[in-house]
């Protein structure tokens, strides 16, 4: 289990896994709310009888609201586990996949697993963690590796 202690790149470990507590149920006024923040009005996320008619058979939440969710429950959870004292900067993403689809009441979580520790220089690491996105039936919806830039202990050595 990943500690909720971490200050710098040193403290991190590959292999090391946190499943976070809390979890979260998409609503029909997130889907919404996300449609009118970004812009995106496709019918298979506002329009119920469009939606009723694909191979989902109802309205489906933005991958990228799943997405925010998810990863935001980290942040909620254990906040020293994805943002570390010495965080920087959010570094990028990795391997993206929705692999299946969120619905209006389905209720999300998210495990989280050190994957990788890039040390970049005398100052900075990166440290790769697997989120993974599950619903309440189990099934994985999303899986990707974020990348956090993270100082390095005083004095640490490439």
């Amino acid at each position: 289990m990943v500690a909720q202690s971490k200050e710098w790149f040193e403290d991190y470990h590959v292999g090391e896994e946190r499943k976070c507590t809390i979890s979260r149920t998409i609503t029909e006024a997130d889907i919404v709310n996300f449609a009118g923040v970004t812009g995106d009005f496709n019918e298979i996320h506002l329009n119920k009888d469009f939606a009723a008619k694909t191979q989902f058979g109802q309205r489906i939440a933005h991958g990228l609201l799943t997405l925010s969710a998810g990863v935001a429950l980290g942040l909620r959870d254990a906040a020293q586990l994805s943002l570390p004292k010495s965080f920087v900067a959010f570094y990028g993403m990795d391997q993206v996949r929705f692999t299946n689809p969120v619905f209006i009441g389905d209720t999300i979580s998210l495990t989280q697993k050190v994957v990788k520790l890039t040390p970049k220089s005398k100052r900075l690491g990166v440290v790769g963690i697997l989120c993974t996105i599950t619903k309440q039936d189990g099934s994985v919806v999303l899986s990707m590796q974020t990348n956090l830039a993270v100082q390095r202990r005083p004095h640490a050595s490439l």
